[in-house]
């Protein structure tokens, strides 16, 4: 039956649509049709041309929506196309829209790190180290990255936090380090992010782009004067006159 034929046709009844069998796609009124295949299952299907093409959309099982329900969309769905819109791809914009609005919210690395504290917190029978973590997070970590969801967080971020500290201070770095690691792979195993932990040390890329803590020369204070010697201390900047023994002078001085 051909384009014309079709459209003069008169559409199928219910009971006609029923009796249909047969394996294959058979015509039930303008755009509409039905499949059946080989294992017994029957659905709607719509076809319009696009581009000069003929495209076939799915409407759904026949027994999950009934005939007149299956006619009154093909007729919406003409009326779109003859408006030069396209229903395949409007209805993969609404089915995307919906997987972004279904999809949970990832959190914060702040969020998760007050999270990870809450969960471990109980477990810390060192009081001192139940009170660094949070203070830890807060003071070097959350400026740099606690604002960023946690499944963002790259080996880029990680070095903005450890950089400034890595060789001034290097035990808290190391502690800060281990800390984020700690956080990401909580946040990893809780479904939030996926791959490796970008804060990790043994096996990660932090090695490459950072000198190892034991290699880092620890600084050395000279240690103060006894408070007894400095009258000879004085008496012996003096006699040196130099302007750096003027300027300890001074500094002596001032502090007294």
């Amino acid at each position: 039956m051909g384009p014309i034929e079709l459209a003069q046709a008169r559409a199928l009844t219910a009971t006609q649509v029923n009796a249909l069998t047969k394996e294959g796609v058979h015509w039930v009124a303008p755009s509409l049709y039905m499949q059946v295949r080989d294992h017994g299952t029957r659905s709607w299907l719509f076809r319009y041309s696009r581009n000069g093409t003929n495209q076939w959309m799915g409407l759904g099982s026949t027994e999950e929506k009934p005939l007149s329900d299956a006619r009154d969309e093909a007729a919406m769905l003409r009326v779109k196309v003859k408006r030069g819109e396209d229903p395949i791809a409007s209805k993969r914009e609404v089915q995307a829209q919906r997987k972004i609005e279904m999809k949970p919210k990832v959190p914060t690395f702040a969020e998760c790190a007050e999270k990870y504290i809450a969960s471990h917190k109980s477990g810390w029978k060192n009081e001192k180290h139940a009170q660094q973590w949070p203070s830890t997070i807060e003071m070097y970590v959350n400026p740099f990255i606690g604002k960023l969801p946690v499944d963002q967080v790259t080996v880029e971020d990680v070095l903005k936090v450890l950089k400034p500290v890595w060789t001034s201070k290097p035990e808290t770095a190391s502690r800060v380090r281990g800390r984020i690691e700690q956080v990401l792979g909580w946040a990893a195993a809780m479904g939030y992010r996926a791959g490796d932990n970008p804060a990790q040390w043994k096996g990660g890329a932090l090695p490459h782009l950072l000198p190892a803590i034991g290699k880092i020369a620890k600084v050395e204070h000279r240690k103060a004067v006894p408070y007894q010697d400095v009258p000879k201390l004085m008496s012996e900047l003096r006699k040196n006159g130099s302007v750096s023994a003027k300027s300890l002078m001074f500094t002596i001085l001032w502090a007294t």
